[in-house]
């Protein structure tokens, strides 16, 4: 996807009807939205995207304390998944020759999978 191209996200209504609240944090002129969830098992989810840099950015938390952070750029989409009591999101991303995917699930439980493919044109 060529630099000047947009990252497509769901609009506000759409995040608020996938983390069931507001974001934590949005600074929407500079493109920046960051949201967290935390599900009954005390797994949080904190989930932050930039339009204008096309980045996104997952980070999973156990009882406040910083397991897992990921950060992808190159994102080229964002889609909704709200079917059959799943909540969440699948991501789209293109970087040169590099293709990845990312998987989120809110709802009933928090799950995050980030996977690439090199040459995955």
């Amino acid at each position: 996807m060529p630099a000047n191209e947009q990252f497509s996200v769901p609009d506000e209504y759409l995040m608020f009807e996938i983390f069931e609240q507001e974001p934590l944090e949005a600074f929407p002129e500079e493109g920046f939205w960051c949201y967290e969830v935390t599900d009954n098992k005390g797994v949080t989810l904190r989930f932050s995207f930039n339009l204008f840099e096309r980045s996104v950015q997952t980070t999973l938390l156990m009882n406040g304390r910083d397991v897992q952070t990921v950060c992808h750029e190159g994102a080229v989409s964002l889609t909704p998944v709200l079917e059959q009591g799943n909540r969440g999101l699948r991501g789209k991303f293109q970087f040169g020759t590099e293709a990845s995917t990312l998987e989120i699930q809110v709802s009933p439980e928090i799950k995050v999978k980030w996977t690439t493919l090199l040459n995955g044109k």
